[in-house]
Formats: structure tokens, sequence, C-alpha cells
């Protein structure tokens, strides 16, 4: 993906590595996050003697990271020796979504009958936020406060299975926010969508949170098709 990395000589890990956590799980997290940020861009090789000297740690605890960043499906070991980013795959990203998408509609459906006038109060604070970020075309700012809409209704929810369930994807869905963030047509719709989920809520109407909030992120998922062909079809035609 053409997204910047660290390739310019910058430090992504920058205070990163702090206790208590073990220096293993540390590496692995602030990894897994520079790849999610776009600071370690998407196909793009890992260089070990780099990693050690940003992270400011030996090979030995990168190495083991590395095995479980390759066994969740962050990076991809190359025949030929090293690891890349792995790159995204587009039948895998449509399952994600399709799951989400389930998911985050049951939440909603069932965050309607928990809209007391304080929880009212804040739905209306954390979508008007995210109004004013569409509004400026601050994409880093719009994902932000698009989570905090999407985190408070699954918070007002009882339904534990659901959250559960969604806290195992989340970290993708972070990754695959950040590649359609930025795209202005999808800030615009972004926008809307979140107001009829708001609306829906405030109605304390489960049927049109579930239906607004699956019709959100479903259009999310083939924004980030829509990306990742375009990509491709750049890619083969370079060749």
């Amino acid at each position: 993906m053409a997204r910047s990395g660290g390739g310019d000589g910058a430090n992504p890990f920058a205070g990163a590595i702090q206790p208590p956590k073990s220096t293993r799980t540390q590496i692995y997290e602030a990894i897994k996050w520079a790849i999610i940020d776009g600071k370690l861009p998407i196909g793009g090789r890992l260089v070990e003697a780099q990693l050690v000297s940003w992270l400011g740690v030996s090979r030995t605890p990168v190495r083991e990271s590395f095995g479980q960043l390759e066994q969740e499906g962050w990076i991809t070991r190359l025949p030929t020796g090293g690891y890349i980013v792995s790159p995204i795959d587009v039948g895998q990203a449509r399952y994600v979504y399709r799951v989400r998408a389930a998911l985050e509609g049951l939440l909603a459906r069932d965050a309607c009958a928990r809209m007391t006038p304080e929880n009212r109060e804040e739905l209306m604070r954390r979508t008007e936020e995210l109004d004013r970020s569409a509004q400026v075309r601050d994409g880093r700012s719009i994902a932000a406060t698009g989570r905090n809409v999407h985190s408070f209704i699954a918070d007002l929810s009882d339904d534990t299975i659901a959250k559960r369930l969604l806290s195992q994807i989340n970290d993708r869905v972070e990754l695959f926010r950040s590649l359609t963030v930025n795209l202005q047509r999808r800030q615009d719709e972004v926008r809307e969508e979140h107001r009829r989920i708001a609306q829906a809520l405030l109605a304390e109407d489960p049927d049109a949170a579930q239906k607004a909030m699956e019709e959100h992120i479903l259009r999310a998922g083939r924004a980030l098709v829509a990306v990742l062909t375009e990509e491709a079809q750049r890619r083969a035609e370079g060749e």
C-alpha cells in the first residue's frame, strides 16, 4: 500500500519499551501497532537490525516476537529468508467486515434499551466530535472519534459474547480503517452513516439501529475492497 513507513530514518518505536510488561510482549505490540498505524508499510520488508536499533533491545526478543506476529498473520516469512508486512487478502477482508457488521449490529440493537439521559448526551457529544473531524478532513481524528462512537455503543450493550468476539478482530479492523479513512468521499459517508446510527439509538428503535450499523460497516468493507483492488491493478500495470 502507498503509505509512508519508517524508511525515512525516523524511529517509529521511540518510547515503546516500558515496564512492567515483558520485553517480548512490548516488542510484539510495538511492531503490530506500527503496522496498524502505517509506520511499517504493507508489503514492506522488516529489517531485523533496524528493528533492534529502533527498539533498543537485543535480537532474541525481536525474533521471538516475529513468531507470534507470523502466527497471527501480521507478517509473512519470505522463501529467501526474512519477513515482510503481510499483504491484505481481499477475500479475508470481506469476511472480517461481514462478521463485524453482524456483531456490531447486535450491539447497537441491544444498546437501544440503555439510552438514559446521560447516555443520550454522551452519544450526541461523540457523534458531534466525529462530525467536526469530518468537516475539516482530519483522517486521523476521524478514525479516533469514530472508534469512540463505536466503543461507546458497544459499552452500552450487555451482549458480552458479541463484545468478546468483536475484540478478537478489532486490531485488524484498525488496520483496515487506516487504509480508507483519508478518502474524502468516504469521510462524507462516515459522517452521515453515524448520524443515522445515532438517530436510531436516540429513538430507541432497535431494528433501525441494527440496520444502520450493519449498513455502515458493510459500506466500509466495500470501500476497503475498492482500495485494495485499485492498488492491485496499479501494481499489475507497473509490472
